[in-house]
């Protein structure tokens, strides 16, 4: 049975890219231009559009962060998933649950994260889009940082 270490190995950087020529930066430094100093920018954009990163130095074109999928991976030990929700579409989950005792159709996954080797059973979630929700929850948890650290 494979150890999977999970461990963070670098900070994940969205890029951008051109709208017109597709050229991809990584860094606004590489940009002519960035936002909001982009000459006449509100009649380049749509009304409810994107907002830019700044402008492309090869063709002067708005450049934009790329948007990928969000991938979140929960481990669980002890206790029950009820459900994974997410404020946006696009995102994917997979629950490392701990409790689940391997079955004939069910492969064991072994992890190492936190300090601890924890052995369980991944599965797939699809999160609901719930804005409402995650949005409390998200405002409660910053609510109780900011207590945490004024106290």
């Amino acid at each position: 049975m494979a150890v999977i270490y999970l461990a963070v190995v670098r900070v994940l950087v969205c890029p951008m890219s051109c709208d017109n020529c597709g050229r991809r930066f990584s860094s606004a430094d590489e940009l002519e231009r960035v936002f909001p100093d982009i000459p006449d920018l509100i009649n380049r954009l749509d009304a409810g559009g994107t907002v830019p990163e700044g402008e492309c130095p090869l063709c002067e074109a708005l450049v934009y962060r790329e948007q990928g999928r969000v991938r979140v991976g929960i481990l669980l030990d002890g206790g029950l998933v009820k459900g994974v929700f997410a404020d946006r579409c696009g995102v994917d989950a997979a629950v490392l649950d701990t409790e689940v005792l391997e079955t004939d159709d069910e492969a064991t996954l072994t992890v190492r994260a936190l300090g601890e080797t924890y052995v369980g059973v991944p599965q797939r979630q699809t999160p609901e889009n719930n804005t409402g929700l995650v949005g409390r929850l998200f405002e409660a948890v910053e609510r109780l940082e900011s207590k945490e650290r004024r106290g």
